[in-house]
């Protein structure tokens, strides 16, 4: 993220399903929850930030996996 992007603790972070030409295409459709934002690591010398996110579904746990494909 850029240091003046608009991101706080607690807001939701979501696939955004861009396609930038026929050869860039996201690997996941739009809206898809991944996790929460819970800290912003900010540099005064670095162009971007990083969110530190917690994932939406605790993966250790997960037995079943849905596989969204789009044509």
């Amino acid at each position: 993220m850029l240091q003046n992007d608009d991101l706080k603790a607690g807001d939701v972070v979501i696939t955004a399903g861009l396609a930038l030409g026929n050869d860039l295409r996201s690997l996941f459709p739009k809206g898809l929850v991944i996790g929460t934002v819970v800290a912003i690591d900010r540099s005064e010398n670095a162009a971007y930030e990083r969110a530190i996110v917690t994932p939406a579904a605790d993966i250790r746990r997960l037995e079943h996996v849905l596989v969204v494909k789009t044509d």
